[in-house]
């Protein structure tokens, strides 16, 4: 049976407490002319902070109490429990609170039960004479008012070291707002937090990891919400039992960083040493843990290492967590020694969190975050690898707030030209765009240069970034530094021990590659627009969203006469996709998110072996025979061209080509997206064609960009285009043409605007549907 009494018998008790407290300090003031309250506030700076007597008593055996006399506050009674003994010390903390009063009370009573003495606010001595009556009450009333304000800072200072309810409350408020002012708005868009709130799965391993460990490194590729993870840590914390500072600064900046918050946030005079010495202090209190969750670590920054191992060490008390958020480069070389030969104090203290993309539970948490801003992703997105990058995602969510509109805001299935038309609204700044051009310029120079490792170029499929040694060659030297001091930049170590930068706002970097493609571009289509449409090919298979970016070259490229050139479009509209066999023998690299390299090679007996961080895995035959597709970018890049409305020049005439597009690209027999290995497109159901083809499955949704062109030609053309585009790709009578015309229309059965939904049913129903079940079985 347990020893603790009964809440109901401790509140009883408390109120018991209080009524005999009054009774002894205010005999000639009337005890029934004296109220009290358990809750009240104080107001510091920005922070309003509630000190909860009740939940102290019954936790800490101890509460502080305002005693009010008619309309004007009398006294905190700091009140602790019989067999708690009075200290010296007694009373700083009842008197911090009266001095932080909207209207300072004049006296602190502090009291046991047994022993009761009264402080005055106003010199903070013990209290002279008789028991207070109501000519000395008005005197001391009118003395307290004149509280120096050195006095206040020193209240300010003992509470947030005494008094659990104060500090983890006053830090509460300092992230919040720190947070706020990195939260984006309709006239800030590019702020780091978005409208769009996805949980993470790695803020509650982190949260789970900080019962028991003081040092925690979130780690995981650029980009993929490490920040975030650090964010909904800090606004998770129950100021109850821990307080939490998100701190967007270097390690070796937190003192300083501390320092600015709190003496922005509760207007309390703060240097560094002061906040280390607070943060000493409440990690020893024996009381609530302070997690403090720093935005950047560099490894190479002696003071940022220090800083870490000093926090971690024995010098702070068990009361102290620190969450640190790094890429996986800077990870690696954090938790070795300088000379990379045995484990640094870091590694050795340090618990490890990865983060990655959106895993699929997370997918379906911003399925529903993006339902209760009113938005949407179209069938299919479920299966596209870009949609689980969760900056993407951040940057199509604050596009979509930003746009005044009725109904669903629906994200494309797959992701298209709208990056890059995002990027050049929201980024205007001329002078950051000439150094993203300047960017730009050396990751091409970097994928055009065939010496790099293999691995590397598969890798920049993924992501972009660049070696350091190649950048410095291109761009001057003070724009590279400005770029990594504001964080553009994320410098790392590549494989082979090459010094890589990774860029993030990877959409205006693709706004500038295409801009950088299009000046090239231009020259070649004059020399041979056959040799220009395979180096742009070729271009697209280089980069993350490549065909995006090829793409928007060639309409940049035409932006000046209002048409693509002819001899441009007929070539990259003859780069005929090519299936291919694997052969026994070969041996293939591929690059796979999350993993890294592969080796794959074919063997004789059908099946085969992928070599995986040095290690062999033997896959067996399947009865499909293994294959891949070459030369599909210039279908690629044409899909992407198609999704707009345009038009190719020659002869002195101009010619809308996207319907012809849409029917030639749409008759590949394969799917057609980017190369890429990952186990979204194995999900994507698919079925075999009496051709020898494969065509996507309706209960797919759209998972192709061709498919989603088609879908957003027939949803803007007027029912004559539309007619007679139907009427086309039936004379045509290709199964794979038919199945991506099948899934378009079936989407937009449920279109909003009803006339166009009865369109897409009947023509559904009584030409596309009846003309593609000649083709197969119904499936």
């Amino acid at each position: 049976m347990s020893g603790k009494a009964p809440k109901n018998q401790t509140e009883y008790d408390l109120e018991t407490a209080i009524s005999a407290a009054i009774e002894v300090a205010f005999p000639r003031l009337g005890a029934s002319n004296i109220k009290h309250q358990i809750e009240f506030t104080i107001r510091l700076g920005h922070a309003t902070i509630t000190a909860k007597g009740r939940e102290s008593w019954i936790k800490r055996g101890r509460a502080d109490i305002l005693l009010t006399l008619g309309d004007k506050p009398l006294a905190i009674l700091e009140l602790k429990k019989r067999d708690v003994s009075l200290s010296a010390n007694d009373g700083e903390q009842g008197l911090s609170y009266a001095r932080l009063l909207p209207v300072m009370a004049p006296f602190v009573v502090v009291t046991n039960g047994e022993e009761t003495r009264i402080i005055e606010t106003f010199s903070g001595q013990p209290y002279q004479g008789e028991s207070p009556d109501a000519k000395t009450f008005e005197v001391f009333m009118a003395s307290a008012a004149k509280v120096a304000a050195g006095d206040r800072d020193d209240a300010i200072a003992t509470l947030m070291g005494t008094d659990p309810q104060v500090w983890t409350s006053a830090v509460g408020v300092a992230s919040a707002r720190a947070i706020d002012e990195l939260t984006a708005t309709t006239d800030h868009p590019l702020r780091p937090f978005g409208p769009l709130k996805v949980p993470r799965l790695a803020t509650l391993r982190v949260a789970s990891k900080l019962r028991t460990a003081r040092l925690v490194l979130v780690s995981g590729p650029p980009l993929v919400g490490k920040t975030n993870v650090l964010e909904q840590l800090i606004r998770g914390i129950n100021p109850q039992v821990a307080g939490g500072l998100f701190l967007e600064c270097g390690a070796s900046e937190v003192f300083r960083q501390i320092a600015d918050l709190l003496a922005d946030t509760l207007d309390w005079p703060v240097d560094p040493e002061t906040a280390r010495n607070w943060v000493r202090q409440v990690s020893r209190a024996g009381g609530p843990i302070l997690v403090l969750a720093i935005d950047r670590l560099d490894p190479e920054d002696r003071d940022d290492v220090r800083t870490i191992e000093d926090l971690t060490s024995n010098t702070f008390g068990p009361a102290l967590r620190v969450v640190v958020g790094l890429d996986e480069d800077a990870t690696r070389r954090v938790l070795t020694s300088a000379d990379g030969r045995r484990e640094s104090p870091i590694g050795r203290r340090a618990t490890i969190v990865e983060v990655a993309d959106l895993a699929e539970p997370e997918y379906v948490k911003a399925l529903e975050a993006l339902a209760e801003l009113h938005m949407g992703i179209m069938d299919g997105g479920q299966h596209s690898p870009d949609l689980r990058r969760p900056w993407l995602l951040q940057a199509m969510a604050t596009r979509l707030s930003g746009i005044k509109r009725e109904g669903v805001g629906v994200f494309p299935a797959v992701p298209g030209l709208e990056i890059v038309a995002q990027a050049r609204a929201n980024f205007a700044d001329p002078e950051l765009r000439r150094r993203y051009r300047g960017l730009a310029h050396a990751i091409t120079a970097d994928a055009q240069d065939q010496s790099k490792p293999y691995a590397m170029a598969l890798e920049l499929m993924g992501r972009y970034f660049v070696r350091r040694a190649t950048l410095e060659g291109i761009l001057p030297a003070s724009d590279v530094e400005w770029l990594l001091k504001q964080g553009y930049l994320t410098p790392s170590i590549a494989d082979g021990n090459i010094p890589v930068v990774t860029v993030a706002l990877p959409e205006l970097l693709a706004s500038e590659l295409a801009r950088h493609l299009s000046v090239e571009l231009r020259e070649m289509v004059e020399d041979g627009p056959v040799e220009a449409a395979e180096w742009l090919a070729g271009a697209a298979s280089n980069f993350l969203f490549g065909d995006i970016v090829a793409a928007q070259a060639v309409l940049d490229l035409s932006s000046g006469n209002g048409g693509v050139p002819w001899a441009l479009y007929d070539a990259l509209a003859n780069m005929t996709p090519v299936r291919e066999a694997a052969q026994a023998g070969q041996h293939l690299t591929t690059w796979v998110e999350g993993v890294g390299s592969i080796d794959i090679r074919p063997q004789e007996d059908g099946s085969t072996i992928l070599t995986i961080n040095g290690e062999d895995h033997t896959v067996e035959d399947d009865g499909d025979e293994p294959s891949s597709f070459a030369n599909i970018h210039g279908w690629l890049i044409l899909s992407q061209l198609a999704s707009r409305r345009f038009v190719v020049e020659g002869n002195g005439s101009q010619l809308r080509l996207d319907p012809e597009v849409l029917l030639l690209v749409g008759t590949a027999d394969f799917v057609l997206r980017q190369p890429r290995n990952d186990i979204l497109m194995d999900s994507v159901p698919v079925h075999d064609s009496d051709e020898g083809g494969q065509f996507v499955c309706h209960n797919a949704g759209i998972v192709e960009t061709v498919t989603q062109s088609i879908l957003k030609y027939l949803s803007n053309e007027p029912r004559e285009d539309r007619d007679a585009f139907v009427s086309t790709a039936m004379d045509i009578d290709n199964v794979y043409l038919m199945a991506r015309l099948d899934i378009a229309l079936r989407m937009l059965t449920r279109s909003t605007d009803a006339d166009l939904a009865a369109w897409a049913v009947e023509v559904l129903t009584n030409t596309v549907r009846p003309a593609f079940l000649r083709h197969v079985d119904e499936h």
